[in-house]
């Protein structure tokens, strides 16, 4: 009678837990959720910021356009870094806003506030004052 040896059994490797089999997929997954809001907010902000400056654009232009301003304070007059827009409406290329900031030319610095209208997707000043450093005032005529 011949006795063979049974095979002996072959050893296999330990199975790899879930994440050790799944990560490829899922660090990428977590890196764009975690991505996701931060770049929608950054995003919002970006847009909210350039839809402000439409107003603010415009009043400096019209300033720039005034004869009595520009003698004042020479020409070019750039935006100050302070500026303020308060009750911004926009319905469909109508509305409003209320601005304040500051500008400034070769000769000296003022203080811009008021209003600004949409009409037509247009800004216009709309009782917009502009205070000199030595106080004296321009308000600028409203534009149709």
């Amino acid at each position: 009678m011949s006795f063979e040896p049974s095979p002996t059994p072959q050893a296999t490797p330990p199975q790899k837990s879930w994440i050790g089999r799944n990560w490829i997929w899922l660090v990428p997954l977590i890196l764009v959720v975690m991505a996701s809001p931060i770049v929608c907010c950054g995003g919002l902000a970006f847009f909210g910021f350039n839809v402000m400056q439409a107003p603010l654009t415009a009043a400096t232009d019209a300033i720039n356009a005034d004869q009595r301003i520009t003698g004042k304070l020479g020409s070019p007059i750039t935006r100050g870094s302070s500026m303020t827009v308060n009750n911004y409406t926009n319905n469909n290329g109508n509305g409003g806003a209320t601005i304040e900031f500051n500008v400034s030319g070769p000769n000296g610095g003022a203080q811009v506030s008021g209003r600004m209208a949409l009409t037509a997707g247009k800004w216009r000043p709309d009782g917009l004052t502009v205070t000199c450093d030595d106080g004296t005032e321009f308000e600028l005529p409203e534009q149709q």
